[in-house]
């Protein structure tokens, strides 16, 4: 079993502190017992609009200002991470931008808007198609988006709650075997929700588990390009997937030691043209540096 030098440990941290976006900075200096939750809502919230949801490329590969869905559920992930309050004025805004932008008739969240073809974005993110190419926003994002409603449920209708509930499950259940890695990412977190029933979590974790089965990447020649890496889907022991994972999970952790940048960063398994993207690759360092030193404590995997 590897684990990642002291000398390696501090390259990475120089990186972000360095070369890494504030809000990333403050994540990192949270998981050290360096810094507090409050300031990395405080940095966090630069990228929230005055509609309440997120954008301003905290999605590194949305480089545009507008808000969209996708982004503002990247939002609450660092929101969760720091176990931000449901009192908090970002909290309660990016709350409300979510009910604002669900479409109860359909049961879904469009995932990003227009506009984002305004300003250099992927190519994955082309607004033409977009529908099509999430299968209709069915579980990414509407599954992860549940969970943070969940998280934060003060002002959120109870009847919604229920209803989405049942209906997001429904949809798990008929395409169990079908899920591609970004839908069952966004099943994780909602069976990873503390605050989801627990009738819900025990229908949830068979059919995520045979899902996975499927998706993970177990080889570790991918893992260098797109795929579902382990880790990706187990950051750390307390994970849903972590028990199954765990060999594949440890080969994999020895793989990124292996595997960290002479800049002392991890860097992104993806890659596009134009110019924004060498500003997009840095952001994606940093934030990518942050997630797996934060995997790497929790495994014990840093001398």
């Amino acid at each position: 079993m590897k684990r990642l030098t002291q000398e390696c440990f501090q390259r990475a941290r120089s990186f972000v502190e360095k070369v890494g976006r504030e809000v990333d900075r403050r994540m990192l200096a949270f998981d050290l017992g360096e810094g507090s939750a409050d300031d990395v809502v405080d940095a966090l919230s630069a990228y929230q609009n005055s509609d309440g949801g997120f954008g301003r490329a905290l999605e590194g590969d949305l480089r545009a200002d507008v808000s969209s869905v996708i982004t503002t559920t990247v939002a609450f992930q660092y929101l969760r991470r720091v176990g931000a309050p449901s009192d908090n004025a970002t909290v309660r805004r990016g709350i409300q931008y979510l009910l604002d932008t669900y479409d109860e008739g359909s049961g879904v969240w469009p995932i990003i808007p227009p506009e984002v073809c305004n300003a250099p974005h992927a190519p994955w993110w082309n607004y033409d198609g977009i529908e099509e190419r999430f299968e209709g926003f069915k579980l990414n994002p509407a599954a992860e988006a549940l969970g943070y409603l969940l998280d934060y449920p003060n002002d959120v209708p109870a009847t919604l709650l229920t209803v989405l509930t049942e209906t997001v499950l429904a949809r798990i259940d008929s395409k169990q075997d079908k899920l591609d890695m970004f839908d069952l990412a966004c099943s994780i977190r909602l069976a990873e929700t503390a605050s989801l029933p627990e009738n819900a979590r025990a229908t949830l974790i068979p059919r995520i588990e045979a899902a996975a089965d499927n998706v993970v990447d177990r080889n570790p020649e991918k893992w260098s390009s797109f795929s579902a890496k382990p880790v990706s889907l187990a950051e750390s022991p307390e994970s849903l997937l972590a028990p199954t994972l765990d060999a594949d999970i440890q080969r994999n952790l020895d793989y990124e030691i292996d595997h960290q940048g002479a800049d002392g960063a991890w860097i992104p398994y993806w890659t596009w043209e134009g110019d924004a993207w060498q500003q997009a690759e840095r952001d994606w360092k940093g934030h990518l540096t942050v997630n797996m030193l934060r995997t790497l404590r929790a495994f014990d995997r840093i001398g």
